[in-house]
């Protein structure tokens, strides 16, 4: 490892004012665990915050989970959809907001378009999760969700490190992967490692983003999550779904199709069923900048 990406990594650790996921979140974390926990419980919690309630009932009266019938109460969405889907909701939505954005804009990164590709890529690695079997869908989603936000840290904390990034993939039409390590010597991957496990995620959510372009070297328990998140950020690329700052579309990993055990044809068909679910799940961003 370079001096200079020690040093952006370091940098990472001293962050004093990194986002940090709502109180709620924390404490439902908690109450989870307690198998005495009812939904009642949880719902009575989530009322602490009206705001997020009420979005929350919204994602779940959506096209995303395409319930037969309307959810008037919290406690109601947690017996239909179960604890999983409203972890992934509540994270969904205190994700998205967390990072607001600067006054300064960069040319070929709009904050928007990265939200639209990280919410593609989450509905695309659902739909992987879904059909491979490999791993729950509900943090497969929020795996997509988060796998690139090691660049709004470069974005927010690195502005001049990251312009030169950004000038390097303008100049030589480079893969931002390749041009964050020609120009820093570390990738958002590894940077995003820091903010995520500061937010208690488990860790192979965690291992997932920091290996989902190298899936060799995830753990052994990592490697299902992160070969579907590689896949998926593929997929969405394909689409055009938003942009994470480049154009390229990266080769599959042949590692990350023999873990799935998913041919070549079978991702070309699961392709459409991801542009469906990504316009569904598109109700994150609603409201938000």
């Amino acid at each position: 490892m370079s001096s200079e990406s020690e040093s952006i990594l370091k940098r990472v650790e001293r962050i004093e004012d990194l986002p940090t996921l709502p109180h709620i979140f924390n404490k439902l974390q908690q109450m989870l665990k307690d198998p005495e926990t009812t939904a009642k419980d949880v719902g009575a919690v989530l009322m602490e915050d009206p705001s997020l309630a009420s979005k929350l009932l919204k994602i779940a009266n959506s096209a995303y989970y395409g319930l037969s019938h309307e959810v008037r109460t919290i406690s109601h969405a947690v017996v239909v959809l179960g604890y999983n889907s409203l972890r992934s909701m509540i994270l969904g939505s205190a994700v998205v907001g967390l990072f607001k954005p600067p006054k300064r804009t960069f040319q070929g990164f709009d904050r928007q378009d990265f939200w639209v590709h990280s919410v593609a890529v989450g509905a695309a690695a659902r739909v992987l999760a879904r059909k491979t079997r490999k791993h729950d869908p509900e943090e497969a989603f929020i795996a997509g969700l988060v796998h690139d936000i090691g660049k709004l840290i470069l974005d927010f904390y690195f502005p001049e490190e990251f312009e030169k990034v950004l000038s390097y993939i303008a100049k030589n039409d480079a893969w931002i992967y390749d041009a964050e390590l020609a120009v820093l010597g570390v990738s958002h991957c590894r940077i995003a490692q820091s903010l995520l496990g500061k937010w208690g995620l488990p860790e192979v959510l965690v291992d997932s983003v920091v290996y989902h372009h190298d899936v060799e070297s995830a753990s052994d328990k990592g490697k299902p999550l992160a070969a579907i998140v590689h896949i998926a950020d593929i997929i969405a690329r394909t689409l055009t779904l938003g942009s994470g700052g480049d154009l390229t579309i990266p080769a599959r990993n042949d590692a990350a199709i023999k873990i799935l055990g998913i041919s070549d044809i079978e991702i070309d068909l699961i392709v459409a069923e991801a542009s469906t679910e990504a316009e569904k799940a598109s109700i994150f961003l609603e409201n938000e900048e």
